[in-house]
């Protein structure tokens, strides 16, 4: 062989090294030796010379294979004789390199499909998300710019009002998903553990779900195999966070039929099972669900929306939790999800052998005591200075309001030297010149003690952890639901009980609140409310229409449907009054029924009032704090 044809064929695979050191990059371990190999190959080559070799055919067989895996082709092997001879370690060295080179290839080759799938996955996800942001943003914005029609019907004002509240959740639940994602791939999720009952739990997934599935036309029951503790060890926000999802995605998935929650206790685990009569998976579907940013199909996203996120989430909080999520499908008959928890219990336990027939919800309806104190509101945002100042003030609280953290402290010290110290400070962390951690952690340095309530729109991991750091008592994320910022607030003030009027009839305030429905801050149940609250006016008139009628069945039948209804929504004024007007009809004593008939409808009318009308009552009847002076940092 002539010289130069042997410094092409070592040029050549000299190249192909290099090459696979760009390509492989973190591959290379996986072929480390094969740069000894080569060198080897190529030095044997320059090594021996023609006249030294035997088989000039043999060797044109090895060169051919050198120059095919030079190409990246693996097609070919060179034989391997018996002899020991020069070109048979030749041949071996060229199979081996092959061999090598191809695996290389091949690992190479799958992670370039890995990464692509990753970006489409990715990319997919995206274009969901901003469909998923547009469509309730856009909603938001027409129905916020409808509410200036001068001449809106106050059924058509109360309908865009809570269409605009609808869409808000639905927005405020996609960065939720966003923010728990983050947290677990960030390793910074909390998980608390303390030991809850299930029966209120099971109640709350039963009032909220059952209304839901409803809606969809579908049945919703709750079932038990064998007994199971009323209490368990373990995190019960994020229990609950998973149940409701397997739930709604059930629901979501499934045309006919019924959706079942099914728990038992085998092998020192609780097991709640989520069955539904729905569309099913294909084992392929199956292995992609519980990827972010998946769904089991592209095509669901566009038939039944949603970002792919709820799954992978679920299935990180149970393995936080210590348990673990599965799933069993077949396609067109349903699937069940399975989500197994240690159950861990109490010394004390007791066990559910049976269900009750009504499974009642951890969410009672109670009146809310007045408050008695005064809150300093340091907060820049115009908007939630007016949420914040007119839900205090109609439970009786004085409020002070400073726009950024200079005026808070400024206000706060000189409130305090006048022996007139706030009974709480609101501190938005996030407010111009001064913000809420310095202002805080000024503030302590001085010697201030009472209570301060960092309130922020940073819901990252460890934002809670920093804003006790700088000396916050608590730590509330925005949007604070609204009984949860009065839970917070009544902490640290004094509770008024309401008293009722001699003549047994509730005060306004009372009488209000319980014409709200008890689920109202519940975010799962807004949507069902507002559909419920929209409907009454035109249940009313169907009831005067039916009223008119001779035969009194329909009229009954519609009293029963508003009765179950409005007791499923959490209106149970209503619900109550529709059982009273119920039995009336049933006994034929028509004096009685028209009587509460005519109040019925005078309730709904009231329910739809409180319902549209903006939440400000008593916001000008409250005193406000002057600012006390000014004191400089």
């Amino acid at each position: 062989m002539e010289p130069e044809r042997l410094s092409v064929i070592a040029g050549r695979l000299v190249t192909l090294e290099s090459r696979l050191q760009q390509m492989n990059g973190d591959l290379l371990p996986e072929t480390e030796g094969l740069r000894a190999e080569i060198s080897e190959l190529i030095e044997i080559v320059r090594a021996e010379e023609r006249s030294r070799l035997q088989d000039a055919r043999r060797l044109q067989e090895i060169l051919d294979v050198l120059f095919c895996v030079a190409g990246l082709d693996f097609s070919k092997r060179a034989s391997v004789g018996e002899d020991g001879l020069v070109l048979d370690e030749l041949a071996v060295t060229t199979n081996v390199l092959s061999e090598e080179l191809q695996k290389a290839q091949a690992a190479l080759a799958e992670r370039n499909r890995a990464l692509e799938a990753a970006t489409d996955a990715k990319s997919q996800f995206l274009a969901n998300m901003s469909h998923e942001i547009r469509t309730p943003l856009g909603a938001l914005l027409g129905f916020a710019d409808l509410l200036h029609e001068p001449r809106l019907s106050e059924g058509d004002r109360l309908n865009y009002s809570l269409i605009i509240r609808r869409n808000g959740e639905h927005l405020l639940s996609l960065l939720n998903d966003l923010l728990d994602l983050s947290k677990i791939e960030a390793g910074k999720l909390t998980i608390e553990c303390i030991a809850f009952g299930l029966a209120p739990l099971l109640g709350d997934l039963a009032a909220l779900m059952r209304v839901r599935a409803q809606e969809a036309g579908l049945g919703f029951d709750i079932e038990l195999q064998g007994p199971v503790p009323d209490r368990i060890y373990t995190d019960p926000t994020r229990l609950r966070q998973i149940l409701l999802n397997l739930i709604g995605n059930a629901i979501k998935f499934t045309e006919s039929g019924a959706v079942r929650l099914i728990l038992s206790c085998e092998d020192g685990h609780v097991q709640f099972a989520v069955t539904d009569s729905g569309i099913g998976m294909s084992p392929e579907q199956v292995r992609r669900l519980f990827r972010p940013f998946e769904q089991a199909d592209p095509s669901m996203t566009r038939r039944f929306g949603g970002t792919g996120l709820g799954l992978a989430i679920s299935r990180d909080l149970a393995e936080a939790l210590g348990g673990k999520l599965s799933v069993n499908s077949i396609q067109g008959h349903g699937s069940t999800f399975c989500f197994s928890l240690p159950a861990d219990v109490p010394a004390d336990v007791s066990w559910i052998h049976h269900l009750p027939e009504t499974l009642t919800p951890s969410l009672v309806l109670a009146t809310p005591a007045q408050l008695s104190g005064t809150v300093l509101l340091a907060e820049d945002g115009v908007d939630n200075q007016l949420y914040v100042t007119t839900l205090l003030r109609r439970r009786g609280l004085e409020v002070a309001v400073a726009e950024n953290g200079q005026i808070a402290i400024e206000m706060a010290l000189a409130a305090q030297q006048a022996g007139k110290a706030f009974d709480v400070i609101l501190m938005d962390m996030q407010m111009p010149l001064v913000d809420g951690y310095s202002a805080t952690a000024f503030l302590r340095e001085q010697g201030y003690a009472g209570p301060i309530v960092a309130l922020t729109a940073h819901a990252m991991a460890g934002e809670s952890e920093r804003c006790l750091a700088v000396g916050c008592d608590a730590y509330l994320s925005k949007s604070v639901p609204r009984q949860e910022l009065i839970e917070q607030v009544a902490r640290y003030v004094q509770a008024v009980p309401l008293s009722q009027p001699s003549s047994g009839r509730l005060s306004a305030e009372s009488f209000e609140s319980a014409l709200r429905s008890r689920f109202e801050d519940e975010p799962e149940m807004h949507e069902l409310i507002s559909r419920f609250v929209s409907s009454l006016p035109n249940r009313i008139e169907q009831l005067k229409q039916a009223a008119a009628m001779p035969d009194r069945q329909p009229l009954l039948r519609l009293v029963h449907q508003l009765k179950g209804a409005a007791g499923s929504y959490g209106f149970d004024p209503v619900s109550e009054l529709a059982a009273r007007l119920e039995q009336a009809l049933s006994a034929a004593t028509s004096d009685s029924a028209e009587r509460l008939l005519d109040e019925l409808a005078r309730l709904c009318r009231r329910a739809v009032a409180i319902a549209v009308r903006p939440d400000t009552q008593n916001s000008g009847t409250q005193q406000t704090l002057r600012h006390p002076g000014r004191n400089g940092i």
